[in-house]
């Protein structure tokens, strides 16, 4: 232990520096102050040895503290922030992180242009810019822009967040292109290729939000997370299962130690979990966070093989001593405390927590000893995932000034599956890869992941489900939290142990596996049975507005089964729109329109064209140079397909009645006029109708009046956004709808939809606005018609 004490006096020297600065020292002097009187007291020498030499440890790591050079050096590009744009050129570090209508990436620079030529620099800068085009880690890129210093706002140092990663400047949507690709790395260049292809499977076999999920854990893409499902993950605090930490590790080591038990004996297959481990660190990428969270669960692990709890305390006090004495700063970052406190929490607590856990599960079954399959699957990754969230919860309250109420339920119904998770998602990822047999190795995975998105989206729900405070770094929440880990470290390790249970006859679980053999299949055939002879829905026919932010997306899922998808929004919300309207198992749609060749239209489409079998396409006349629409058109051609240019007059068989007519563009607009070479189409069935606009204007809207086309609809689809260029009085007059939806982003800088027309549009019914509805579904069986809205 007295290692343990040495590396805790160098850990605490750090802290002391950090919090305090080098005036920390005083804290070092009563440090030695205190073990004396001890050891006087006690007259105890090995007291007295500590007095002298833990204090000493103290100050050296104060002074390590105090001394570390942080200082930018000196042909950084960070010096040139907050001056006029340059040009930069430098290698993508790793993927870029895809948001809904952005992503990022960080450079490292190796080039600056000055006085007319390029000159070697160094540095990272973090960038961000639109979805397209798409880069790819190893990319030489020139950019051109102004650079900035990170901002450091209240709570949370973002510079400083950055620094940690060598990252000193930003770069807000620079002009950029491609200028060569540099893969220094074969065995990081074979990794991250092996990720992608992964990436894309479980892309194929999933939809959304399941597929981003299974991302998050499979390859700790937790960026790919849709905001409200990560928002349920952190209420419930489950989202530590998608982020390679300490206790995160264990867990991976836990599952994989209980499956290979059976082949190779405990202590080898703990020894064999360690590479399955190192496996899983550069799967999901062997970051300066992953790499320190893969050591800690490492020696936790071998310690586990030792069988000795106090190596695990000692291993790990003293890992963390060696991180913080290479990077002091580390000792800063959210990510390193929330990994050691997880650790220690596991050291300390998940032992006590697991002999508990078996001793009530003996009770309540009444058996002297409870299966080894039991601890191993159950058992053993509940103790350390409820270990580590009392350790970690006070880091939780400091920095980012919330606390889980409902945790430790949450985590008890998702931890004994989690392994499960990872082993299917790994599944479907490689089911994704193969052509016609997706469905068949993603189904696990999607009823897995969803059944975790369920319990998730359903405590979250909860009243006071989690707590937030006024503002980050409450030091009250902070204070009192750590009060009551102590506490319940305490009691746990000190009466961690039910009382004796009185004596009652076992269960004997053997003389009910011929019951199970005969009762399991019997009620899986019933099921089955139930589900494929229940009688068939009336055929109706649905039409969904998707909300896609500032942008348009329109779902039509016909009588006769065809889906129909029309505009796919700027970025990626319409693949969740798809994934929540459409059977999970449903992964083609027949008929994709453009009806402009406008970001905010394109875009969305894009990945649809990826994870979708689509068999068809149409697309209006208008045209452009824009990037968007560039790669709009390989896309398609990648596909093998063909670009259909409806006419007016053409129409759209969907079985029993409905259609789809085009009606527009009514004329030619020319060239310069995108929105108005919009397509016009109106879906029909039976007594309802729905007129979908596109983005055309008052010009437009005329000449289709004059044109002399039915325009009378049921819903519309508002043209524009609700922008003041469109909804002409003329044209609602002509159309006459009683229900009027606009898709728009919320507080978007156009102010769409505008107060004029929103009053036009009031006249003639109720007006679903995205932007406060969220997604508008109509329901129709060609007489009636049923609304509900897909709230925020």
């Amino acid at each position: 232990m007295s290692l343990a004490w040495t590396a805790s006096a160098w850990i605490g020297g750090t802290v002391a520096a950090a919090l305090i600065g080098a005036g920390a020292w005083p804290v070092g002097i009563a440090l030695a102050a205190t073990l004396l009187a001890l050891a006087l007291a006690r007259r105890d020498r090995r007291v007295a040895v500590y007095a002298l030499v833990l204090p000493a440890v103290f100050v050296a790591g104060l002074v390590r503290f105090a001394t570390y050079d942080v200082s930018i050096a000196d042909d950084d590009v960070a010096h040139f922030a907050g001056g006029p744009a340059m040009r930069i050129r430098g290698v993508l570090r790793v993927d870029p992180v895809t948001g809904d209508t952005t992503q990022r990436f960080a450079i490292s620079v190796r080039e600056v242009q000055r006085a007319g030529g390029w000159q070697p620099a160094s540095g990272g800068v973090q960038i961000w810019t639109g979805l397209l085009p798409r880069f790819e880690s190893g990319d030489v890129v020139e950019i051109e822009g102004r650079l900035e210093l990170p901002p450091k706002n209240e709570g949370f140092d973002y510079a400083e967040y950055l620094g940690h990663r060598g990252i000193h400047s930003t770069l807000a949507f620079p002009a950029i292109r491609v200028v060569g690709h540099d893969d220094d790395n074969v065995l990081r260049a074979a990794v991250l290729n092996v990720r992608r292809r992964l990436a894309h499977g479980l892309a194929l076999a999933l939809p959304e939000p399941q597929a981003s999920l299974a991302q998050g854990v499979l390859l700790g893409q937790r960026s790919a997370l849709p905001r409200d499902l990560n928002d349920d993950l952190n209420a419930t605090n489950t989202s530590h299962l998608v982020v390679v930490s300490g206790a995160n590790v264990v867990l991976v080591s836990a599952f994989a130690a209980g499956l290979l038990t059976w082949a190779f004996g405990r202590r080898r297959a703990l020894l064999l979990s360690v590479v399955v481990v190192l496996a899983y660190m550069l799967l999901v990428g062997a970051s300066p966070p992953v790499v320190r969270g893969t050591i800690m669960g490492i020696l936790l692990v071998l310690a586990q093989v030792t069988g000795r709890r106090t190596n695990g305390l000692i291993s790990v006090t003293f890992a963390a001593a060696v991180m913080i004495g290479v990077q002091p700063s580390a000792v800063r970052d959210v990510s390193f405390q929330l990994s050691f406190a997880a650790t220690a929490g596991i050291v300390f607590l998940a032992g006590p927590l697991h002999d508990w856990l078996i001793e009530w599960l003996a009770r309540l079954f009444r058996r002297e000893a409870m299966p080894r399959a039991v601890s191993a699957f159950l058992v053993l990754p509940l103790a350390t995932t409820i270990a580590a969230i009392v350790a970690t919860e006070p880091l939780i309250a400091l920095n980012f000034g919330r606390i889980s109420l409902v945790a430790v339920p949450a985590n008890m119904l998702v931890v004994p599956v989690f392994g499960l998770v990872l082993a299917s998602s790994a599944l479907a990822a490689l089911g994704g890869l193969i052509p016609h047999a997706h469905l068949l190795f993603a189904a696990p995975a999607y009823f897995l992941l969803t059944y975790w998105i369920t319990i998730a989206g359903g405590l979250s729900s909860i009243p006071f489900s989690s707590m937030t405070f006024g503002g980050y770094s409450s030091p009250w929440a902070f204070i009192s939290y750590v009060a009551i880990t102590l506490v319940s470290f305490t009691a746990l390790r000190r009466f961690g142990r039910p009382p004796p249970r009185p004596s009652s006859e076992s269960v004997d679980w053997r003389r009910l596996a011929p019951v199970a053999a005969v009762v399991v299949p019997i009620a899986a055939l019933v099921g089955s049975a139930g589900i494929l002879l229940r009688p068939a829905e009336p055929a109706r026919l649905e039409v969904t507005i998707v909300d896609v932010g500032q942008g348009d997306a329109i779902l039509i899922e016909a009588p006769d089964g065809q889906d129909i998808l029309v505009d796919g929004g700027p970025g990626g919300e319409v693949l969740r729109g798809l994934g929540r309207e459409l059977n999970w198992r449903d992964r083609s749609i027949e008929l994709l329109v453009l009806t402009h060749p406008q970001a905010d239209h394109v875009v969305g489409l894009l990945d649809v064209l990826d994870r979708y079998d689509v068999q068809r396409v149409i697309a209006a006349p208008g045209q452009t140079e824009s990037i968007g629409y560039e790669t709009w058109l390989a896309a398609v051609r990648a596909e093998g397909l063909d670009l259909e240019y409806p006419e007016q007059g053409a129409s759209f068989d969907l079985g029993r009645g409905a259609r789809i007519d085009v009606l527009g563009p009514a004329e030619d607009m020319g060239p310069d006029q995108l929105n108005n070479t919009s397509l016009v189409l109106r879906l029909v069935w039976g007594d309802v109708s729905f007129l979908l606009t596109g983005d055309i204007e008052a010009d437009a809207e005329l000449a289709l009046v004059a044109s002399g086309v039915e325009l009378q609809s049921t819903v519309l689809k508002v043209a524009h956004h609700g922008s003041r260029t469109s909804s002409s009085a003329t044209f609602l007059a002509a159309v006459r709808p009683s229900i009027s939806v606009v898709s728009a982003g919320q507080d978007n800088p156009f102010g769409h939809p505008h107060e004029e027309v929103a009053r036009r549009l009031g006249r003639w019914g109720q007006v679903f606005v995205t932007a406060e509805s969220g997604s508008v579904h109509f329901e129709t069986d060609g007489t009636r018609l049923w609304i509900s809205t897909r709230g925020q």
